[in-house]
């Protein structure tokens, strides 16, 4: 499997493309592969946790049906 790292700078840099594109009200969805299976759900949560010990944390999490 192939590792594709993205910086939180990246990220931010591709979110505000988006934005300028005229993209900022729409909606999130996120594409989760299980099961050799792709399957699309709308984000629900971001959860940052800033106060763990060792890292920080930024937790996507989808609706679940």
């Amino acid at each position: 499997m192939t590792e594709k790292r993205v910086t939180v700078k990246e990220l931010s840099d591709y979110l505000l493309d988006l934005i300028k594109d005229g993209y900022g009200d729409h909606n999130v969805e996120l594409s989760i592969n299980y099961d050799n299976c792709d399957h699309i759900q709308p984000l629900n949560e971001v959860h940052v946790c800033r106060d763990c010990k060792y890292i920080d944390w930024i937790t996507l999490r989808g609706r679940s049906f």
